[in-house]
């Protein structure tokens, strides 16, 4: 449970947060502008299409029918790829006659009709409604799962959908019913509704990420565990076709038709080319909202006790799994979405109710009049009346059937408004009477097979029409009409209400003839896209009507609906759109343009049905003066020589090539400007150019002086180097003759050491007879054994003397190969064991076993100083590198030497530690060593290369494929000619 401080705190600082919001994007700072002036700022509120049942009910529906909800979104998301151009030409025409809401858009493309215009209001109002019931369920629900239990939540509880009502109708009204005229854009509104659908975002992705990823393993194990439970349904997998078309219908067209969609599409559209970004960018934002929506769903279904709660699995799952704190952030997410959605449908709605139902009643009615200038008190009114409204829904219906299918019933309402809008858009022929008896016929249809089976369902109506099995009722059940089976209450209601909708709209209008009035507003809506007359188009036309009176007219109709400032402002707003000056004459043309841009304004403050009938209560333009517009046009037809259908025809050809050049003369402004920057930095450049040339040839003289001192300096560098070098090699010479020193001396110390024995053995013998002789106990048997033991000491001492001279011989040979760089004949084998002999105390040290194999009879011609100091270097380092950490006498050094046609093959190998690749790439560099800084020189592999690659005339290869160790392939010529 969460403290209820804590959650009222939290709402009082969102709103408070919004509100602040809403007001620096209103404000003048270039920031503010830059922001509500941005096409992502009007893709991101197209987000408030995302409602509470984002958030809550389409993870419910997903448990039962799995991806089923993403049917609405790619509806959506398909019109906004593909019917792009029809949505910009919607907010032409919406620019060009002021309509303040779906209804006065559609009102005026059939004959600015005020009942065609009441009767889509009243639609919306029994559609729409009801759907706000459900954002204020799921904020009263989400908060009171989250304040369970507590104390002052169940105080608090009988005023809590009121407490949300008054602080929806407060920002309704501060934000989207604050001018009279509701063309006039809303930058705060549309900035708030921005950074909600960026917290809406926020919070979904933040709440099913967590369990999707922090309680459950991640989203493909939730697919496998899943699909490997035994009692998992896998009907939830099952995709209906003709639900998922209908879901993806209603998408389709409730983007453009719901109240809510139009006014933040095409009324606070204030550029079309915004449409080019939104229409990427608004269905990447379904996308991401929805990604993790069926996983999380899934793992609902995983849980115990999850699914009696899954629509607020978003909080349930937080809290049972003790993290208030991801809880919070998906309530404020819904809480967001559903108070988005609220204040735009009862800003929609109210300027609907108080434009096409109020005002044409207060028009009507002499004693009301005094109402006609209270439009702004009517529209807070109509606001309170609709929060309320839904209030007493939520209050009456409670968790019945109807709360369930709410949210499909609305949109198949508004759905209804699809033929007429979109057939006035395309088809000239559509006309008023169609349109209406379409539009009531598929309202008709809409309640009979939509909401009526919810209201029998939810016990409101006692009928059993819905379980009638035979019988005149079984053909007309309302889920099941004409007794066709198989499809669902959904698709059989939105079917039949537009299809009767859309045949009801193309008969009636193909068999009922059109009005002048009507044909010229069809063509504008279909064939042209937005005409402006700007050069002198009534030049010649007499100038006799007076202004004064006209402009007197004009303003008496305004002051009936508005303030007194406001009316002249509008007025004088007419003047300069029709073009007219101080003057005080008028001629009918200018009469007519005159009439047209006061018409519109009006339009934009009371609906343009109902200014078109104010301006018709005045006589504007008498009957005289129709007559000379008529003759006018007439003689204006008859100097052009052509056809209506001709006429229209240029006219679209030259409002295409004004947008071609329009286009072009852009795209020109904008190459000239890239050329001013080019051509300052081009000067810009030469002038830096100037100055460098200025000093360039000091910096040259400077520098080559530099650079001369620099190759001296690098020739007595490289001279000291190559000094060096050679005196490197020098010591490591001397270092290799130091070894062999230290192999002599032990080598023949062990033979020199078994002479002296032998010797002193045979002085003590030889005294012990002498004192026999002298004693005369000398026994012949005494002697004998003397001689045979004096035999054997000579021998031994003679055979240790001669080792020992070999000794002597083999290395005093090689110490001379060290110095004297002669090439000479050598038995190699002979010669690498006198090597390996010299070096045996160092490895009987290391407990490290040498092993040679070699034949007899190979002789090389070649610098036996060189191959000492080769083997030597080699034993060596491996002694010190590769055998460093090994003392259980397992080390081992092979040499084996293969004869072939031209050369000898030298392997030498052990089986020390392996060489990482660092090592590998750097071994016969100079002065590289793992040793640094404990007597390792770096020296050693790179003698070895030079005297190999250099010395000998022979190549050295590194392999390292072996388990252990490393091996070195040196091939070497027979003969080296000296």
């Amino acid at each position: 449970m969460i403290s209820f401080s804590l959650i009222m705190f939290l709402l009082a600082l969102y709103m408070i947060s919004l509100f602040l919001l809403a007001q620096w994007g209103q404000s003048e700072s270039k920031s503010a502008k830059k922001i509500r002036n941005s096409a992502n700022t009007y893709a991101l509120s197209l987000a408030v299409f995302c409602t509470s049942w984002t958030f809550f009910g389409n993870i419910a529906v997903s448990t039962k029918q799995g991806i089923f909800p993403i049917a609405l979104y790619l509806g959506t998301t398909l019109t906004f790829i593909f019917m792009t151009p029809l949505l910009k030409k919607m907010v032409l025409l919406k620019n060009e006659f002021h309509s303040t809401s779906i209804a006065d858009f559609i009102s005026v493309r059939y004959q600015r009709s005020q009942r065609l215009a009441a009767l889509i209001s009243l639609l919306c109002l029994v559609g729409i409604t009801p759907y706000l019931t459900i954002q204020l369920k799921s904020v009263i629900d989400s908060f009171l799962i989250l304040t369970a239990n507590s104390e002052q939540s169940l105080a608090f509880i009988d005023y809590l959908d009121v407490f949300i009502v008054l602080m929806m109708a407060f920002f309704t009204i501060i934000f989207g019913v604050r001018h009279i005229d509701p063309t006039e854009k809303h930058p705060g509104m549309m900035v708030a509704l921005a950074g909600e659908s960026i917290l809406k975002l926020l919070a979904m992705l933040i709440g099913t990420l967590w369990i999707c990823y922090i309680i459950n393993p991640g989203v493909f194990s939730i697919f496998e565990q899943v699909a490997h439970q035994a009692e998992f349904n896998p009907n939830v997998l099952t995709i209906s076709t003709q639900q998922w078309f209908s879901f993806m219908l209603i998408g389709a067209l409730g983007i453009i038709t719901l109240p809510r969609q139009f006014h933040v599409g095409i009324v606070e559209c204030s550029d079309a080319k915004f449409l080019d970004r939104a229409k990427w960018l608004f269905p990447l934002y379904l996308l991401l909202i929805n990604i993790f929506t069926f996983p999380v769903a899934l793992a609902g279904l995983m849980t115990p006790g999850a699914l009696e709660s899954s629509g607020i699995l978003l909080l349930t799952q937080p809290l049972a799994n003790h993290a208030p704190f991801i809880a919070l952030i998906t309530f404020l997410g819904g809480f967001a979405a559903a108070t988005g959605m609220i204040m735009i449908s009862a800003m929609t709605l109210s300027t609907m109710l108080t434009n096409h139902i109020l005002m044409p009643v207060i028009m009507q009615t002499p004693k009301l009049s005094a109402l006609k200038r209270q439009i702004l008190p009517l529209r807070w009114l109509m606001v309170l009346m609709v929060l309320f409204l839904s209030l007493f829904y939520y209050r009456a219906i409670g968790d019945s059937q109807l709360i369930v299918n709410i949210g499909s019933i609305s949109f198949v309402a508004t759905a209804q408004f699809a033929p007429i809008l979109i057939g006035g858009l395309i088809w000239r022929k559509g006309n008023l009477a169609g349109a209406f008896s379409g539009l009531t016929l598929g309202a008709c249809l809409w309640f009979y097979c939509s909401l009526l089976p919810s209201l029998i369902r939810s016990g409101w109506l006692d009928w059993s029409i819905l379980s009638q099995d035979n019988g005149f009722f079984y053909w007309f059940n309302p889920e099941q009409l004409f007794a066709i089976q198989g499809i669902s209450p959904l698709t059989n209601g939105l079917m039949w209400s537009l299809l009767a909708n859309i045949l009801c709209y193309v008969g009636v209008s193909l068999f009922t003839k059109m009005s002048e009035e009507e044909q010229k507003i069809s063509h504008q809506f279909v064939d042209i896209k937005n005409i402006y007359f700007k050069d002198n188009f009534a030049e010649g036309t007499t100038a006799n009507i007076s202004l004064l009176g006209k402009k007197s007219l004009i303003k008496h109709v305004f002051l009936q609906y508005l303030p007194e400032d406001l009316a002249e402002s509008k007025l004088q707003q007419s003047l300069v759109k029709s073009e007219i000056l101080d003057q005080e004459n008028i001629n009918i043309v200018e009469l007519s343009s005159l009439k047209n841009s006061a018409l519109n304004s009006l339009a934009g403050a009371i609906g343009m049905a109902s200014a078109y009938k104010a301006f018709n209560n005045v006589s504007l333009i008498n009957t005289n003066e129709e007559q000379q517009l008529a003759s006018y046009f007439s003689q204006f037809f008859a100097q052009l020589q052509l056809s209506p259908k001709e006429l229209f025809e240029q006219v679209n050809f030259h409002q295409q090539k004004r947008e071609l050049l329009e286009s072009h003369a852009k795209q020109q402004l904008d190459t000239i400007a890239k050329l001013e920057i080019e051509i300052k930095q081009r000067l810009k450049a030469e002038q830096v150019a100037n100055s460098l040339n200025e000093d360039l040839e000091l910096r040259v003289k400077e520098r080559t002086q530099a650079l001369s001192q620099s190759n001296s300096e690098l020739n007595q560098t490289l001279e000291e180097l190559k000094l060096t070098q050679v005196q490197l090699l020098e010591n490591e010479k001397m270092a290799s003759l130091g070894g062999l020193v230290a192999g002599v001396a032990h080598e023949v110390n062990t033979p020199i050491g078994i002479v002296l024995t032998s010797i002193s053995f045979m002085k003590e013998r030889c005294h012990n007879i002498i004192t026999a002789m002298d004693d005369q106990t000398l026994s012949s048997k005494q002697l004998s054994k003397f001689t045979d033991e004096l035999e054997q000491g000579f021998e031994l001492s003679l055979r240790n003397i001669s080792r020992a001279v070999d000794l002597i011989e083999g290395f005093k040979l090689i110490a001379v190969d060290s110095v004297v760089d002669d090439a000479r004949t050598l038995n190699v084998r002979d010669y690498l064991e006198d090597v390996i002999r010299s070096l045996q105390p160092k490895a009987k040290q290391a407990q490290i076993n040498i092993k040679l194999n070699c034949a007899k009879e190979v002789l090389i011609t070649s610098y036996p100083g060189a191959i000492v100091q080769i083997t030597n270097n080699l034993i060596i380092n491996s002694l010190t590198h590769a055998f460093a950490d090994v003392s259980d006498g397992s080390g081992e050094i092979t040499i084996d030497v293969k004869r072939s046609a031209q050369s000898i093959e030298l392997y030498y190998g052990d089986n020390g530690c392996k060489l990482n690749e660092e090592t590998k790439s750097q071994l016969f560099e100079p002065f590289y060593t793992t040793k640094r800084g404990q007597g390792g020189s770096g020296l050693g592999a790179h003698i070895v290369f030079n005297l190999v690659t250099q010395k000998l005339k022979g190549t050295i290869e590194l392999i390292t494929e072996q388990e252990k160790g490393k091996t070195f392939k040196i091939s070497i010529p027979h003969t080296i000619m000296p």
